[in-house]
C-alpha cells in the first residue's frame, strides 16, 4: 500500500514539474513575441494571436490578429473572422440553451396552472345538481358528491 502512495505522490509530482516548465516557456515566448512585436514584426502579432487563442483568450487573439491583418498578414485577417463566427456560434448556442430553458419554464408554469384549475373543486359542477364534482376518479369520469352521477373529465387544449 505504501508504495502504491509513494508512486501516485511521484507522479504528481512530475506532473507538477512538467506543468510548471511548459508555463515558463509560454511566458518566456510571450515575452519574446510582445518585444517583436513592439519592433514591428507583423508575424509575431500573428504568432501572440495564436497564443491567445490556443489559451480561450478569443477577445485578446482577435486583437492581436487585426493588428497583425492591418499590417498585411493575410492569414491573420482569416483567422481573426474565423474565430469571430466561432465567438457568434457559441454565443447563439448559449442564447438558444437559454431560450430553451425559458420555453421549459413556462411550459411547466402553464401545466402547473392547468392542473391546478382542474383540481380546483369549485371548477366543475354537476350537469344535474351544480354540485361539486371532484369527490373520486373512476376511469377518466369525476363523481358528483351530492347525487353521484358521473361527468366526463374535460380535456384541456
Amino acid at each position: 500500500m505504501w508504495i502504491a502512495v509513494i508512486i501516485g505522490v511521484t507522479v504528481i509530482v512530475l506532473i507538477i514539474i512538467v506543468l510548471e516548465k511548459s508555463n515558463r516557456k509560454t511566458k518566456r515566448e510571450i515575452e519574446i513575441q510582445t518585444a517583436k512585436a513592439e519592433q514591428g514584426d507583423v508575424q509575431a502579432l500573428f504568432e501572440l494571436g495564436k497564443l491567445e487563442e490556443s489559451w480561450a483568450q478569443y477577445e485578446k487573439a482577435i486583437s492581436w490578429y487585426e493588428k497583425a491583418s492591418e499590417k498585411g498578414h493575410t492569414e491573420a485577417g482569416n483567422a481573426a473572422r474565423i474565430l469571430k463566427d466561432k465567438m457568434q456560434k457559441e454565443k447563439d448556442k448559449k442564447e438558444a440553451k437559454a431560450a430553451a430553458k425559458e420555453r421549459k419554464k413556462a411550459e411547466k408554469a402553464e401545466w402547473s396552472r392547468r392542473y391546478k384549475e382542474h383540481n380546483d373543486p369549485n371548477s366543475y359542477r354537476c350537469r344535474n345538481c351544480g354540485g361539486s364534482v371532484v369527490a373520486g376518479r373512476k376511469h377518466g369520469w369525476l363523481w358528483c358528491h351530492n347525487c353521484n352521477t358521473p361527468s366526463k373529465i374535460p380535456d384541456f387544449k
